[in-house]
């Protein structure tokens, strides 16, 4: 029987590695853009696209992005639940976070990621591992 990997562009192959095929989905759906596909037009796991799609709607930027990102990672992992929310920095008001707590199960162990993305009403995005927060 297969198991679900992730196809990488470096020596490592295919991730299977549960952390690995997380940490290259995640990059994946950061990265991606809906211009990258006219067949599959609306479909792609793409935070830029949610972004464009819910500005100024912090509500359905969590709910997007939670249910775009949990549909992403549901073919990699037995079981996949995804929490976000949006928040402003403690430390700066002005710039706003996103933050996903996923828990990926695989193989009977739970796996847990928590990402942050700041700056997301900016050109520029910021991502960061919040651990204990």
């Amino acid at each position: 029987m297969s198991k679900p990997c992730v196809p990488t562009l470096t020596t490592i192959g295919w991730a299977t590695d549960p952390a690995l095929k997380f940490d290259y989905a995640f990059a994946d759906f950061m990265a991606s853009t809906d211009s990258q596909s006219i067949e599959y037009h609306g479909s792609i796991a793409s935070l830029p696209w949610i972004i464009q799609k819910t500005t100024g709607d912090r509500n359905a930027l969590e709910k997007l992005s939670q249910k775009i990102l949990e549909d992403h990672l549901t073919g990699l992992f037995d079981v996949v639940n995804v929490r976000t929310k949006v928040r402003e920095n403690p430390k700066d008001e002005s710039k706003l976070q996103l933050i996903f707590y996923i828990t990926a199960t695989h193989e009977g162990v739970a796996h847990n990621f928590v990402k942050a993305i700041e700056n997301i009403d900016s050109k520029t995005l910021l991502l960061f591992d919040i651990n204990n927060g």
